[in-house]
């Protein structure tokens, strides 16, 4: 990453950290926009399809790159198994919900195969999860209830898509 990208971010994170409302009105902002130009793409214009694609593959970097790389957090030698419900409160876990759902959403509507995506989905946050724990030096800790708020993410998106895809064919 660049100097200036790195500042930028470095601003940006701190203005965020500042107020935790931003940070979520900023999310849901993120993910209206995907869901509402997904929804005019579906209709298979010349080029939508490619188009799809290239945003599943955009939002699946931007999974990768936000999971996998190194933090320098706490890490542990094992996967936290335990399930909380007070887990979903923070603003962590609303960022792993929203991370997933224009992965889950644009993939589902590029093959128009929603509960496949969900699957596949819910499989990547698995991988994730082993591969954090399999390498302390990244600085992130596996965590189940990563994995269940990366797939809600996904349920989201899947769910969008079909419903997107459904409202499509009835025209």
């Amino acid at each position: 990453m660049s100097r200036g990208a790195a500042r930028f971010a470095g601003v940006i994170s701190t203005l965020l950290a500042v107020d935790p409302t931003l940070y979520r009105v900023l999310l849901v902002g993120v993910v209206l926009v995907i869901v509402i130009a997904g929804f005019l793409l579906v209709k298979r214009r010349p080029g939508s399809l490619l188009v799809l694609r290239v945003g599943a593959a955009l939002s699946l970097g931007a999974v990768l790159a936000f999971t996998l790389s190194p933090a320098g957090g706490a890490t542990r030698e094992s996967c936290n198994l335990d399930l909380s419900f007070a887990y979903f409160l923070g603003i962590e876990r609303f960022a792993n919900v929203a991370l997933f759902v224009p992965l889950a959403y644009l993939a589902s509507l590029a093959i128009r195969r929603p509960i496949i995506i969900l699957a596949a989905t819910s499989l990547l946050s698995v991988a994730i999860e082993t591969v954090q724990v399999l390498l302390p030096g990244l600085g992130r800790a596996c965590d189940i209830n990563d994995w269940l708020t990366n797939t809600l993410g996904a349920a989201i998106g899947a769910l969008l898509a079909g419903g997107a895809l459904r409202v499509t064919r009835r025209r």
